[in-house]
């Protein structure tokens, strides 16, 4: 049997296809755009991240079975008839809704940890959806004539591919949409961010099966960090994963009982078929592994797409992460040689002087 494996990340889509007698190659790895229209801004082509999963799954050769993780939070609309993108995909580092989350009742914060776990942020895809409708008028068109979809990455990579207009519950966790206690889209979550709950997709388990890509069943679709934690074998509560992509990711799991209100985010770790969720106990750097990345080769780094040199060395500044928390657009907690931990910020729409600093 052979299963492939699709990885559709933040800065590139990578394919792995597994064997009988746990042999594994690398089809591939491709990069795509990524860009920054106004400071805070982070988006995706859709109609890019969907070719290079198609090129890949074309290079794979004959498979048998197709899993798919997706980025989490990063989301999109799309018009339910031809399937085009009606908006970029707004990546979860985009924090073009602080303001506007900002601006919410008094009570709302605590409404949102209450009923889905999370706080109000503008890394969880519930304020970017909402956004899409009050500022994109073909999003606001297609909801009028009954033709708009709204989702993370991954509904929208299912609705093209196989014709299934879902998502899993893990993933559904991430948007500050879900309501954990139920398992299904909050109707007062989804008033208070303005995302009409029609227009969400339907929310599945982790194997329930998301139709099939010429023939061959997508038999898993989740979101990367919980595809990570179950990979690494994390099974009993307790059991914990640190992973470091784009950012630097660590969950625990928690069990069958959501977890008590703590500094650490709860989130749906999975839900198997017929089987109760399984929670975990998050917290992230936003820039972890792609700032470690920068100390690895101190005299040239890549930089929004291109190549920056410096004259000199570079204090490999991401050496130590001391601390891991949800911080936003590339703050971490950095200690080195013995010294006070300092904090550091670099947005995304920063120059590249500004993510160094001289031996």
């Amino acid at each position: 049997m052979r299963v492939a494996a699709l990885d559709q990340g933040t800065t590139s889509t990578r394919c792995l296809v597994f064997e009988d007698g746990a042999d594994w190659q690398l089809v591939g790895s491709i990069q795509h755009a990524q860009h920054y229209p106004h400071a805070g801004h982070v988006e995706h082509d859709g109609e890019e991240l969907l070719a290079n999963l198609r090129t890949l799954l074309a290079q794979a050769g004959r498979i048998d079975a197709i899993g798919i993780a997706n980025q989490g939070e990063s989301c999109l609309a799309w018009d339910a008839l031809t399937g085009a993108p009606l908006s970029p995909v707004i990546v979860w580092q985009d924090a073009r809704t602080a303001e506007s989350l900002a601006s919410l009742p008094p009570d709302a914060a605590a409404r949102s940890r209450a009923l889905c776990g999370l706080p109000l942020d503008p890394y969880f895809s519930a304020s970017k959806l909402g956004w899409v409708l009050r500022n994109i008028p073909a999003a606001r068109t297609a909801l009028a004539e009954g033709r708009l979809r709204l989702g993370t990455t991954d509904a929208f990579f299912l609705d093209r591919l196989c014709g299934v207009f879902a998502t899993d519950a893990a993933t559904a966790s991430r948007t500050g949409l879900l309501d954990l206690q139920t398992g299904q889209w909050s109707p007062e979550l989804c008033a208070l961010h303005g995302v009409p709950p029609e227009c969400l997709p339907e929310i599945r388990s982790v194997n329930g099966g998301f139709g099939s890509i010429g023939g061959v069943p997508v038999t898993t679709s989740i979101v990367d960090q919980q595809a990570a934690l179950y990979g690494h074998g994390c099974r009993a509560p307790g059991d914990t994963k640190i992973t470091f992509g784009t950012g630097a990711f660590l969950l625990t799991l928690a069990g069958e009982n959501r977890p008590p209100e703590s500094d650490l985010l709860p989130t749906v770790a999975w839900r198997l078929h017929d089987a109760a969720p399984t929670y975990a106990l998050e917290g992230g750097v936003y820039d972890g592994g792609g700032r470690a990345g920068m100390g690895a080769q101190p005299q040239a780094v890549r930089y929004h797409g291109r190549t920056v040199r410096f004259r000199g060395a570079i204090r490999p500044f991401a050496r130590t992460c001391l601390r891991a928390r949800t911080l936003r657009s590339g703050s971490t907690v950095l200690g080195q040689d013995g010294r006070p931990p300092v904090y550091w910020h670099v947005a995304r729409h920063h120059p590249a002087r500004h993510g160094a600093r001289p031996a």
